[in-house]
């Protein structure tokens, strides 16, 4: 791992063991809190928790749907950090530059001048 201070994942990643791996690495876990087969529903500070830990992942969920479903970015096509990183900033460029200029619909008819 690098330089992060705090790791943020869906239920899917809980663990005992990661939780306290990313505590013994001196992270802070940021990782939902999910139910278990003996437990009826998540306490009252879990579901509260988890809702805050989701105003923080929904816009980086967001910008990786996007990436996604508009741009076919659905998987990496090399194994080292780097290319992929250095892909993605691409794509995401490629994505701005697509989108200047285009803020209003563009016409083959004149508008008139008001």
């Amino acid at each position: 791992m690098g330089d992060e201070e705090a790791v943020y994942a869906d239920k899917t990643y809980e663990s005992k063991e990661r939780r306290e791996r990313l505590r013994s690495q001196g992270m802070k876990d940021r990782i939902m809190h999910r139910g278990h087969k003996h437990q009826t529903g998540l306490p009252r500070w879990q579901r509260r928790r988890n809702g805050l830990l989701s105003k923080v992942r929904a816009p980086v969920e967001q910008a990786l749907g996007t990436m996604k479903r508009c741009y076919g970015y659905w998987r990496v096509r090399c194994m080292g950090l780097m290319r992929n990183e250095a892909e993605a900033l691409f794509k995401a460029a490629g994505e701005g530059a697509a989108d200047m200029g285009t803020t209003r619909p563009v016409s083959p008819y004149p508008h008139p001048q008001l």
